[in-house]
């Protein structure tokens, strides 16, 4: 028996709504085949690798290949965070008594927010540049989720100076003020 001509629209657009939330929509802690971050991943800030040596940039900074220490969610330990970013779903954090930092981002889950490189001038003035982890030939959700990037702090790096964060083309600073001490 056919289909009557105005149901198939409507057919049509369950379907439709019907794959793009079963594709694109998963539960918070769930794995997505070729999610390159499961959520197996130890999500402990004390995991990141050491800092491996900076590459000299033209403009004079120290650039700093970000360790792939990243998970879906919050720091596990409480950062101290630093000022806010106006306009920005950034946050920036000292964490193990200011031995890292915990860069978290809002965005897409399945493209999420992932700080990639450490720029440190000869002054010791940082920038922390963030980019969308956007797996090849994929769509992006549109939910909200936060994403966490724990980067070691090199020693060249000056806390009393202003920390600037890029994403999105949006730049915006954070002041962290001195790292918290152990004691």
């Amino acid at each position: 028996m056919p289909v009557p001509p105005l149901r198939v629209p409507a057919l049509l657009g369950v379907v439709l709504g019907t794959a793009a939330v079963m594709t694109g929509c998963t539960a918070a802690g769930s794995e997505v085949p070729g999610d390159p971050s499961p959520a197996s991943a130890d999500p402990s800030p004390s995991s990141a690798a050491a800092t491996a040596a900076p590459a000299e940039h033209p403009e004079g900074w120290l650039v700093y290949a970000v360790p792939s220490d990243d998970y879906t969610g919050l720091p596990t330990d409480d950062p101290e965070w630093g000022s806010e970013i106006a306009d920005s779903t950034v946050r920036v954090g000292w964490l193990d008594g200011g031995d890292q930092l915990a860069v978290v981002a809002s965005g897409s889950g399945s493209c999420p927010p992932v700080a990639t490189e450490l720029r440190v001038d000869h002054d010791g003035r940082g920038m922390i540049v963030i980019e969308d982890r956007r797996p090849v030939g994929a769509g992006c959700t549109l939910d909200l989720s936060p994403h966490t990037t724990v980067i070691p702090v090199p020693p060249e790096l000056d806390p009393e100076e202003p920390l600037e964060v890029a994403h999105l083309g949006v730049l915006g600073n954070v002041r962290l003020g001195a790292p918290p001490t152990d004691g």
